[in-house]
């Protein structure tokens, strides 16, 4: 990364201050833990950290903890893992992953947050409890801004926060955000987001990404290639379909000529299904 997870929320939180934005507060009525077996059977230590999450959570700006409240909107559940090296770089560190469950409607969060390999465990879990807490918080923050600051936070130092993004932008089918994700094809270095880059474009469905992503293609390893054939098939349009016909007749990857023959049938099956009536 850039920058750390910590230093990364740091910044977003000057942001919302001198911005005077920050997402509307919100209700959570239960805290549940799903601990490792040997913190787990610490009644002390578990105890401990419910009441650290749930005092962390009701002195924050964003949210408040009145515990049975049958009108919260959400139920936090956390869930700590043993330490171990589970970081991009290989550091060690205590992977503890919040979930804020909704009590009405579809609008989960999910995140993962890093915890510090320290000697006390309640202390570790609560690091990595607060530093998934604040890109949450800037999760439900971004849900409620336009498409411009979405396609923004695209660059944004936090790998978590671009998975977001990317997310959010497929799901609005923001045709804004078209040229902002076809640039970060090739400056994201996290291969999974590239994918997750390629399935937002083609939920959007805008031709202006057909280009960007042929050009993807050039020296890429053939898994990438072959999900990239097939998004091109969901997108569809002419350079599209000559640029599958190219490989289909000629690329030197059995599996990569086999899925543009394929995608190309899709096109077909595609055109004739939309073709209007005789």
């Amino acid at each position: 990364m850039a920058c750390s997870a910590f230093a990364a929320i740091l910044c977003f939180s000057g942001c919302q201050s001198s911005c005077g934005s920050r997402p509307t507060r919100v209700t959570i009525s239960r805290v549940i833990l799903n601990l490792p077996r040997d913190l787990d059977e610490a009644v002390e230590q578990r105890d401990a950290i419910r009441r650290a999450v749930e005092v962390h959570i009701d002195e924050s700006d964003t949210a408040r903890f009145v515990s049975g409240n049958r009108d919260a909107e959400y139920v936090l559940h956390l869930t700590a893992n043993v330490v171990g090296r589970n970081t991009p770089d290989g550091d060690e560190g205590r992977p503890v992953e919040i979930r804020l469950q909704p009590t009405v409607g579809p609008t989960l969060y999910r995140t993962v947050g890093r915890g510090l390999p320290l000697e006390d465990v309640v202390a570790s879990v609560m690091t990595g409890f607060e530093d998934a807490w604040g890109v949450i918080e800037q999760e439900r923050w971004l849900d409620t801004s336009a498409d411009e600051r979405l396609v923004s936070s695209l660059n944004h130092p936090d790998a978590r926060v671009r998975d977001f993004v990317i997310q959010r932008l497929g799901e609005r089918r923001s045709r804004e955000a078209v040229g902002g994700l076809c640039a970060r094809l090739t400056t994201e270095p996290h291969e999974e987001l590239v994918l997750r880059t390629v399935g937002a474009l083609v939920a959007i469905g805008d031709e202006q990404a057909v280009e960007p992503l042929i050009e993807l293609t050039r020296q890429k390893d053939p898994h990438l290639v072959i999900q990239i054939v097939y998004a091109l098939a969901q997108i569809g349009g002419r350079t599209a379909e000559g640029y599958l016909v190219t490989l289909a007749s000629g690329h030197p990857i059995p599996a990569v000529q086999a899925s543009a023959e394929e995608a190309l049938a899709e096109l077909e099956e595609k055109r004739a299904r939309t073709a209007p009536e005789p």
